[in-house]
């Protein structure tokens, strides 16, 4: 399995902030860099607008991002000026205007003033997840939290709107949140009021995106409804959600993706495949990742040993020897390090040591 450099794992994120001078509104996309071992930020020209004084920054949300210094988690606005001064041993990023912090142990919520709106008293759980995100972050008005090791959630004045009762829980998305049994070998999913909209009964489940669920019975996964129909038939090895009309699955060791009627329209022929974001899908072949259009065609002729998924038209890239970031164009910017970001396709290809995948290579 690939295993991200520290580094690289640092930039892997933007996002879309906006600045009001007067009645003007300034766009600015902020993507995190890294200078002598300090973060700092830089806009779309490469510019350093925000300079690399902390220890960890965050992607900007709702207008702040998060940042640890000398230890603490606290806040700065786009212009770099810290408006939650750093007290936090923790702390997630900004949605429906709250932001998730840990202290003395406990988890809480602060506005964007930095006041306590929901007091730091529920268990610290594991805030993030592969397959679910950043599970402290508010969905439907509501936000996980855990008493006694069970899961429950808080809606946005703190008061419980749905009693801790579950051994695994994920954010609400879609209006549903997965919920697993308390022998936590079955999964269901529950609506905002606190009842089960589609009963525990499956061996692993996945977040509703575009109207279908993943979910998996007897090792072999298909796709459901918000009624719980099957509509896509459990006929995979593994699967995604779907993005931009979309999803991962995998047949055999190969990923590829199929389109909501359960088409494949990407042949399987990938050892890893994320979700499409901004029309481009990041896949890996032969130890570096590529990035595909709807149709399975590699862009931009560039291969990489590190990268993340495309967001408001960037994406972080980066090898063992430098890093940066690529633009829907293929235009690199801020590249940093003492060698190539990437490889060309065909250097890929000749470097190989497997056979030719279907008619990958040739495209």
């Amino acid at each position: 399995m690939r295993k991200q450099s520290g580094l690289v794992v640092i930039i892997l994120g933007l996002w879309f902030s906006t600045m009001q001078f007067g009645q003007q509104a300034i766009s600015t996309i902020l993507l995190p860099m890294s200078m002598e071992g300090k973060y700092g930020y830089i806009d779309r020209t490469g510019r350093i607008a925000v300079q690399p004084l902390f220890d960890e920054v965050h992607p900007f949300s709702e207008g702040l991002a998060m940042i640890r210094k000398d230890g603490m988690v606290g806040y700065i606005d786009p212009a770099g000026k810290i408006v939650i001064s750093p007290q936090y041993t923790d702390g997630g990023d900004f949605s429906a205007g709250l932001a998730r912090i840990v202290s003395a142990g406990k988890v809480g919520y602060i506005d964007k003033y930095g006041r306590i709106v929901i007091g730091c008293v529920y268990e610290r759980y594991p805030f993030v997840s592969d397959n679910y995100g950043d599970r402290s972050s508010f969905g439907s008005g509501l936000a996980l939290i855990m008493i006694g090791g069970k899961y429950g959630f808080v809606d946005m004045h703190g008061e419980i709107a749905i009693n801790p009762q579950f051994r695994y829980a994920s954010r609400f998305c879609g209006g549903v949140a997965v919920v697993g049994n308390d022998d936590g070998d079955k999964f269901g999913y529950l609506d905002t009021t606190g009842e089960l909209a589609i009963a525990e009964k499956y061996d692993a489940a996945r977040n509703f995106r575009e109207g279908y669920a993943a979910i998996s019975l007897n090792n072999k996964w298909g796709y459901i409804n918000k009624s719980g129909q099957i509509v896509i038939k459990l006929e995979f090895d593994a699967a995604g959600e779907f993005h931009d009309g979309l999803a991962a699955i995998k047949i055999g060791d190969k990923w590829g993706f199929i389109d909501g009627k359960g088409k494949i329209k990407v042949l399987p022929q990938f050892v890893k495949a994320m979700p499409f974001s901004e029309s481009f899908a990041r896949v890996e072949i032969s130890d570096h990742y590529v990035f595909i259009n709807n149709r399975g065609e590699p862009q931009f002729d560039q291969a990489f040993e590190e990268a993340n998924d495309f967001a408001f038209g960037f994406a972080a890239v980066g090898s063992a020897k430098g890093f940066g970031y690529i633009s829907n164009q293929g235009k690199y910017l801020w590249e940093s390090g003492d060698g190539p970001i990437g490889i060309s396709i065909k250097q890929l290809k000749d470097n190989a040591n497997e056979p030719k995948v279907n008619e990958w290579w040739k495209k």
